[in-house]
């Protein structure tokens, strides 16, 4: 794959926009321009995200449409309610694997 020199006008202009957000919004940086450490904090203060793992993989587009159209059906059930597609993936991992944990093994072994 070939490279692509970088257009420094393109930069700049970027660069600028950026400047002009954070000025309008510097609540979005956090104090003396440390968005990050306020982000941290926040984060190890909040109970429910204390004891969580960020998890990363792949899904196929159609399981993703599929969970993302189960989020639009649960907010609407739900009104005033935003539901993630993280929420989904939570919220049906849990059903699935609680199922799976409270119906007994009744699958027979056979016999090699």
């Amino acid at each position: 794959m070939g490279r692509r020199p970088v257009d420094l006008a393109r930069v700049r202009t970027a660069r600028a926009r950026l400047d002009a957000l954070v000025r309008d919004h510097p609540e979005l940086v956090g104090p003396g321009g440390d968005g990050v450490q306020g982000w941290v904090t926040t984060l190890e203060g909040d109970e429910a995200m204390a004891d969580t793992e960020q998890v990363a993989f792949r899904l196929p587009k159609p399981l993703i449409k599929k969970l993302d159209a189960y989020a639009e059906r649960m907010a609407k059930d739900q009104p005033g309610m935003n539901v993630t597609r993280t929420d989904v993936v939570r919220i049906l991992l849990t059903r699935a694997l609680d199922a799976k944990e409270a119906k007994p093994n009744t699958a027979k072994r056979s016999r090699l």
